[in-house]
């Protein structure tokens, strides 16, 4: 098994997060592990499934290795939860490599309740946000309901961190409330008005202009991302597919050639 280290910071944009989501992607210290462990958390009244169930959907499909070393994991856990942060920390990594992100967010949430820190229910929350795109409704509801409650702690504990603001928009912009379907955009316009120049709230906001076809305002965000941080590389790669579909080739051409250098 290869091994990583906790995740340090997600990309503040579901674009940027779902590479803020997605981006400040798990690098805990790798390795497997899993035995069944009981949720107590109040959410369990609100969803659909509960992480017993992901554990018993999960294991068997795991490779004889890795269930292994997951059940060594669970048992070298310790009756005193916070003797345990740095096993939760492999557990959550090695999940996530198996792309089980509900199970690699439960465990990101067992270290962040016992740090109680920002930065760890930050990558709670980006963890959780990796699953929005799970095809599974139920895992997707998990995964959606745990992803804002963790951004929700987040921002309590750190309020002018702004990414955690974002991440949260973003996961409502991909999940909209169905009474409030336009939530996630107003939080980010909303964001934009307090921090004009937030380069991860106008990348974000880019990348919605992109997926609703509204190429000019896509256009003006990322050029504004470059104007306020020139260094900004994957900006450019953002604005390829812009300019193509704006038909200024010769734009396409230079943003593609500082998107490859």
């Amino acid at each position: 098994m290869t091994s990583r280290s906790y995740p340090i910071a997600f990309y503040v944009s579901i674009g940027v997060a779902l590479v803020a989501i997605i981006t400040l992607y798990l690098g805990f210290d790798i390795k497997p592990s899993t035995q069944r462990v009981v949720e107590q958390s109040r959410l369990n009244q609100f969803e659909s499934t509960n992480i017993n169930t992901l554990f018993d959907e999960a294991l068997p499909q795991l490779d004889e290795s890795t269930r292994i070393y997951l059940q060594n994991l669970e048992r070298s856990l310790q009756p005193n939860d916070s003797l345990n942060i740095e096993t939760y920390k492999q557990l959550s990594s090695t999940w996530f490599d198996q792309d089980n992100y509900g199970i690699a967010g439960y465990y990101a949430q067992k270290v962040a309740e016992i740090e109680s820190t920002a930065g760890s229910w930050g990558i709670a929350g980006t963890t959780f946000a990796h699953g929005l795109k799970e095809t599974d409704p139920k895992m997707r509801d998990f995964c959606v309901n745990r992803a804002l409650k963790a951004f929700e702690q987040a921002i309590s504990l750190d309020p002018g961190e702004v990414s955690y603001r974002i991440n949260r928009a973003l996961v409502y912009t991909e999940v909209p409330p169905p009474d409030n379907p336009m939530k996630g955009v107003l939080e980010l316009r909303d964001l934009e008005k307090q921090f004009p120049e937030n380069t991860g709230v106008l990348t974000a906001l880019g990348r919605l202009a992109v997926k609703t076809g509204q190429f000019e305002r896509a256009k003006e965000r990322f050029e504004q991302v470059l104007a306020i941080n020139p260094e900004a590389n994957g900006i450019y790669c953002l604005l390829v597919d812009v300019y193509n579909n704006l038909g200024e080739a010769d734009k396409a051409a230079q943003a593609n050639l500082k998107c490859i250098n």
